[in-house]
């Protein structure tokens, strides 16, 4: 767990939202979120690596 929450710049990669910015997000002990895709009725579902950077979230998928 972090001991205090910041807030970072978070690079997507991968899927539809590839190469992606979110500013000023949260990142706390839990990051990651399902995102809305234009055009697309499910969302895209970004995380960072288990031991990887935290600020860098990959694609997993769709979530309905």
């Amino acid at each position: 767990m972090l001991d205090a929450m910041k807030m970072t710049d978070v690079r997507l990669i991968g899927g539809p939202l590839d190469g992606g910015l979110l500013p000023g997000q949260e990142i706390d002990d839990d990051p990651g979120a399902y995102l809305v895709v234009p055009g697309w009725v499910s969302r895209a579902v970004y995380e960072p690596l288990p031991d990887g950077d935290r600020a860098v979230w990959y694609y997993r998928g769709d979530v309905a």
